[in-house]
């Protein structure tokens, strides 16, 4: 969990959007994949961070019915140095059963930059055998750098790629805000402005242009206001 910002970035509307505008946020992004609710997990406490709260990290969130998938992934990826934080976790209700909806919430455009930091005697190699399934899994050419400039994107996606290949329906949602003012850095005030970027990144990552990404989500949400569910 990093440094909230007070009043501005991602983490900040996410906590607004949990604690004050649930049902808007819900709206949104069970819309996108045509779910009729969703049942947003607590976050842990941790006594150690300045809030006493935590970020679910990983696949710890899954329930003890899957506690073999949980196993297994803690065997392929690395449990030492920084593992995926969610922005937010739930369980959508569908008709086929309920489906994991896992969240990433960005705020200005730099946030979409990230490289691993893992070394080669550590982390790394598990790190790149993970990201190389999943590029088979969504045809993207083994060269591919998956670890820079955009890593955070692709260890997303691997998970979801490692998810589906355990038989557990997930969806993953990048949320991007639209309207925040992160102090110095550029906050795209609508959509339009995010696109650009977003198709820099898919393009630098190779994804192809039929790539299988129905399980992969875009939901725009302004920070200041956006109509109800009730339309009042």
């Amino acid at each position: 969990m990093g440094v909230i910002g007070h009043g501005y970035g991602s983490e900040w509307q996410m906590l607004r959007y949990l604690g004050r505008h649930r049902r808007a946020l819900t709206a949104a992004i069970a819309g996108s994949r045509g779910s009729t609710g969703i049942d947003w997990l607590d976050f842990p406490f941790d006594a150690k961070n300045r809030f006493h709260d935590a970020e679910w990290k990983g696949l710890d969130f899954l329930p003890p019915e899957h506690s073999a998938v949980l196993e297994h992934w803690k065997h392929e990826w690395p449990q030492t140095g920084n593992v995926m934080n969610w922005d937010a976790v739930g369980w959508a209700t569908t008709a086929e059963g309920p489906e994991l909806i896992l969240v990433e919430a960005k705020s200005h455009l730099a946030e979409v930059n990230s490289e691993c930091g893992a070394k080669e005697i550590g982390g790394l190699p598990k790190i790149r055998r993970f990201l190389d399934q999943a590029k088979q899994s969504y045809g993207v050419p083994i060269e591919a750098d998956w670890l820079k400039p955009h890593y955070q994107y692709c260890n997303r996606l691997a998970m979801l790629a490692f998810l589906s290949a355990h038989g557990i329906p997930a969806h993953l949602v990048f949320l991007y805000l639209t309207g925040d003012c992160v102090p110095g850095a550029k906050c795209p005030p609508a959509a339009s402005g995010w696109q650009p970027t977003l198709a820099a990144m898919k393009s630098r990552i190779q994804l192809p242009p039929a790539h299988p990404l129905e399980h992969v989500h875009e939901v725009f949400l302004p920070v200041v206001a956006m109509p109800s569910p009730d339309g009042d």
